[in-house]
Parts: C-alpha cells; structure tokens; sequence
C-alpha cells in the first residue's frame, strides 16, 4: 500500500467525525488561490514526505547485498541508483549513493522488498538529512515499479505541490487565528509556555490552518518540556515528551498531535534546512480536505 496509515487509532473516528468542521477552514488557509490538490490522488501524502523522487535501477555491492540476505546483526548499508530522470528534486551525484539499515525498522523499506527490487528500473521516494540520502518513511511504498504507479498522475501532483509552495499567501482570517497567535506569544515564556501547549492542542482540528500559517516562526523558546500525552492504543509511555528549540519545533509537534500526521521529525529541533520541508509539507497538507487523509488505498488500486 503506497498510503499511509500512520494515524493513532483513537485519532481515526474522530478526524472523521470533525472534519467536517475544518473543511471550509483548509479551504480558505491561503489567499489569493482557488485551486487545491484534487483529493482523489492517493499519493499525496507519501510526495510530501520525499525531498527526491526519481526513476532508476538499484543496485549494491556484493557485501551490502550479502549483508541484506543474511541474518547477522543488522547495520547501514549503501545501495546505488543509476537515475534515468529526475521527478522532484535535485540530485548533482550518479550514481546516487542511499543509506539503507537493514533492522526492518517501522515505516522502512523492508528487506524483502529492497531484495525484490534490483531488477527494472523502480520510482523511488528518498529522504535527505545531512546531505545524506535515505528512503522515505513511508514503508516498502518507497519502492514501486512502474506498473504500480499512474506516473501521469504522480507527475501531475508534484507540479500541483510546487505551485501552492510558489503561490503561497497566508491567510489571516482562518479560523482561531488571532487565538493562536496569542498562544504562539504565550509560547515564549517560561511560565506560560506549559498552558499555552496545552490550550493549542485542545483547539483541535478546526485551528489547524490557523497554526499551518503562523507555524513558520523561529522564535526561541524558553528551556521548558512540551508533554504530549500517548494516545496510541500500544503506546509504553502515557506522554511522549520533547524539547522544542524554536517556536516552529512546537508547532510541528502539536500538529502531529492533533491529525495524527508528520512531515519531519523537528520536535527537539533540527537544521533550517529540515524546518523548512517540514513547513512547506504541512502547507500543502492544509490544502487539503482532512476527511480524506487518514485512510487512503494504494496507487492503482
């Protein structure tokens, strides 16, 4: 399945059950444009969460795929794309080196599927942190073959997507947007930041667009702890704590609590670099009708 499904289960019923409620809200989260990603395209998401998507064959050196077959203690392994174009992106080195972990991790490509794919040239979602390169979190979706995929469509979308980032206008007059620029102010004092944390998520679905627009901020934040509580039904902790540095680290986090989605991991901070993707990716989302996003079949399908 290209779609993901990385929402807590809790967060599933009730995004359905509100989302009619921020519809008109995402519609109007910036001025000025009138046409938003068609919601009948299912790979939406999985571009977003792609710094480089590309065409090309896979290939690796005897050891990594020796490595990759065997059962010995997983570690990084580097496999190779010989790029025939260039969807979203830009990529100066060919071949293209990528880091690949060979653990089976959660969200990753699995072993089985890399094992399967150095035959025909495959789309391929990558990654970037730290100039490095690595396959999108968005499980063996990050590998299709070209039969997999409505490569008219993918293409489609990825222009659709340059072009909000390029005609991007924020909105004031979203819903909550003055309250929540009296939350993001809030944010910056020690003594307040706690309740104000708190009184963003507890606006829910329907100030998301308010804190989409507002979310670009690089204020420093005081020294303090940002307590999210656990709502995923196998979670080991009741409150998954973080350390924002700036005020769009905070921003991000308590998205991801709200809709249950992520577009980077800047919760304890990160690079400009990684801030900016993770901004222009929850734009995009904000463009979109929320009752569609939790749940969609794969490519194809």
């Amino acid at each position: 399945m290209l779609g993901n499904f990385r929402f807590f289960a809790c967060h599933r019923c009730s995004l359905l059950f509100i989302s009619t409620i921020c519809l008109s809200a995402c519609a109007s989260i910036v001025s000025n444009q009138n046409e938003s990603i068609p919601s009948n395209y299912e790979a939406w998401s999985d571009i977003t969460k792609s710094d480089v998507i590309l065409v090309g064959g896979l290939s690796a050196m005897p050891d990594s795929l020796q490595q990759l077959s065997s059962s010995q203690l997983p570690g990084y392994i580097k496999v190779f794309v010989e790029v025939s174009e260039v969807l979203k992106g830009v990529v100066q080195t060919h071949p293209l080196p990528v880091q690949y972990y060979t653990g089976n991790v959660l969200y990753e490509v699995s072993n089985e599927k890399l094992i399967q794919s150095f035959d025909e040239p495959k789309v391929i979602f990558l990654a970037e942190k730290n100039q490095a390169y690595y396959f999108s979190q968005i499980g063996d979706g990050a590998i299709l073959a070209k039969q997999e995929i409505q490569m008219t469509a993918l293409k489609e979308e990825i222009l659709k997507q340059e072009n909000i980032l390029i005609n991007w206008a924020p909105n004031k007059n979203v819903p909550h947007y003055h309250r929540v620029e009296a939350l993001i102010h809030e944010m910056k004092e020690s003594i307040t930041a706690p309740s104000a944390f708190k009184k963003l998520e507890e606006l829910g679905m329907e100030a998301v667009p308010a804190i989409i627009v507002q979310m670009d901020n690089h204020h420093q934040l005081p020294e303090v702890i940002l307590a999210l509580e656990n709502k995923s039904p196998d979670a080991f902790e009741a409150y998954r704590q973080y350390g924002p540095v700036l005020v769009v680290d905070a921003l991000a986090a308590i998205l991801n609590q709200i809709t249950g989605e992520h577009f980077g991991t800047i919760y304890n901070g990160g690079t400009e670099d990684e801030r900016s993707r993770t901004v222009s990716a929850w734009k995009i989302y904000g463009m979109r009708d929320p009752a569609f996003v939790d749940a969609r079949p794969s490519i194809g399908e």
